[in-house]
């Protein structure tokens, strides 16, 4: 009898035990697709040809009279193009509004942008798209397309 009660017991609680886990999984596949979802949308925004307009050092903007262009491509690979056109090769992967960029050209020591991971702001102008890629405050990459 009590093995009987004891069986029936397990039972009833394991049975009450894989609805909550069931409920839990579907909760967490959809925060998991919307969180794709919300990624997959800020590289759709970021992939294309950027002007690189203002770069923002000390808190103190400074405008290009001839502007770099970078390119991010879906391949998560970037261009990014001197006004003497040179041009210098980057890898790129953003997650939850963070970019984060990776030199992979040969000199090592010398490239327009530092790697490191960049927290993207997207603002729609009337006539372009501009994002803001920061570091902090006192230093961020204004580029517009």
């Amino acid at each position: 009898m009590k093995l009987t009660l004891i069986f029936l017991t397990i039972i009833t609680l394991s049975s009450c035990k894989t609805e909550k886990t069931k409920q839990f999984d579907a909760n967490e596949k959809k925060t998991e697709n919307e969180f794709n979802s919300e990624t997959e949308k800020l590289e759709n925004r970021l992939i294309g040809d950027w002007g690189i307009y203002v770069q923002v050092v000390n808190g103190l903007g400074i405008n290009c009279n001839v502007c770099p262009r970078i390119v991010f491509n879906d391949s998560n690979f970037a261009t990014l193009t001197l006004p003497s056109g040179e041009n210098e090769s980057y890898k790129w992967n953003s997650e939850k509004g963070i970019l984060k960029i990776e030199f992979i050209g040969d000199n090592m020591s010398e490239h327009y942008l530092k790697n490191s991971e960049y927290k993207m702001n997207f603002e729609h102008q009337k006539e372009y798209l501009e994002l803001t890629l920061s570091l902090s405050e006192n230093e961020q990459y204004i580029l517009r397309k």
